[in-house]
């Protein structure tokens, strides 16, 4: 208020708060229609009272600043006060997602044309297939990892190998995969050339008499000889016979079929007990006895005891009585020279 002025009643202001001179202690707007000494000197110059809508406003107002007032579009301008239609969206659309293979760092508005696949790749500088061009890893890296890679191999690579280490095997899982043979293995994965084995049917137990050196498969088929009454007529399991009185000296009983078979061979005699083993075979008596021996060598060889060692001396026989050569050729003394020692006794006289 001017100091000069006539005294006024109340405070005579601005009152809209957006003028630019606002006055927040005015009381009453100017509000009279034709000058006024209650608005004289208001902003320095005379004026009529009211809002700012009548001639010479006393309040100041903000000049406007024309532009886009849209914070959605390309060109929107912060300082501007008033929109003058002058928004656009197009400059400034494009892919806004930074993951994306045609991102657009200039763009502010998303227009839907990201994409993802263009950019895959292997992105590992250290891998076989590094793309330098890739900026997205779609984990198709391959490094090399060494192995047997031969997938028919008995040791196939089981970590997806790429590099042969030289390390195939064929032989640990060859063998025979013909499912009806004997020796099928279902481990197998690698047939084996000729080694299936067919089945035979027939007796397999060797006890048996109707045994079957070529059965592979036991039938139920075997026969089992009854056992004689006598050991003297037939040798049998249970039998005793004087097997080696050299080496093994005394009585043994025979105790399954191959002795049965081997008693047979060497002609052995059987006995239903063990005394009368003893009693009638020289396992009873001294191996090496003279006449024990003589008649032994004369029954197998129909030689003389002289006779008989000089063969195994040689070689040409081969039995476990040649040890008792030994004793007889210590026992032999060389025989006289009779009728040496006479002409020797007959020159000494002369």
């Amino acid at each position: 208020m001017n100091p000069n002025s006539p005294p006024t009643y109340g405070n005579y202001g601005c009152m809209d708060t957006a003028a630019l001179n606002f006055d927040i202690a005015a009381t009453h707007p100017c509000s009279a229609g034709f000058p006024s000494f209650a608005c004289a000197n208001c902003n320095s110059q005379p004026d009529y009272c009211g809002p700012g809508t009548g001639y010479g406003q006393c309040c100041i107002y903000p000049q406007p600043v024309p532009g886009c007032t849209d914070l959605n579009a390309c060109n929107y301008d912060a300082t501007a006060t008033t929109d003058d239609g002058s928004c656009e969206y197009i400059s400034c659309v494009g892919c806004i997602d930074s993951t994306a293979c045609n991102y657009d760092p200039t763009s502010t508005l998303d227009d839907g044309s990201c994409e993802y696949t263009s950019c895959l790749g292997c992105t590992d500088q250290t891998a076989n297939n590094y793309n330098q061009t890739a900026t997205i890893d779609d984990g198709s890296c391959t490094y090399d990892i060494y192995g047997c890679i031969d997938p028919t191999a008995c040791n196939p690579c089981q970590n997806n190998c790429n590099q042969d280490d030289g390390s195939c095997e064929y032989t640990s899982c060859m063998g025979c995969m013909v499912p009806t043979a004997v020796n099928y293995d279902q481990t197998a994965t690698i047939s084996c050339p000729n080694c299936c084995v067919l089945p035979i049917d027939g007796c397999t137990d060797v006890l048996a008499i109707n045994y079957d050196v070529n059965a592979n498969v036991d039938d139920g088929s075997c026969v089992y000889e009854v056992e004689p009454e006598k050991c003297s007529s037939q040798l049998d399991i249970g039998c005793w016979v004087c097997k080696d009185p050299i080496n093994f000296p005394g009585c043994q009983q025979i105790s399954n079929m191959n002795q049965v078979t081997m008693a047979t061979g060497y002609g052995l005699q059987g006995f239903n007990n063990q005394q009368d083993c003893v009693n009638n075979t020289p396992c009873g008596k001294n191996p090496c006895d003279k006449v024990t021996l003589l008649n032994k060598i004369n029954t197998q060889y129909n030689l003389g005891i002289l006779e008989f060692c000089k063969y195994c001396n040689g070689g040409m026989i081969q039995d476990p009585s040649c040890k008792c050569c030994k004793r007889f050729q210590k026992d032999k003394k060389p025989k006289k020279d009779i009728m040496g020692e006479e002409i020797k006794r007959y020159k000494q006289l002369l």
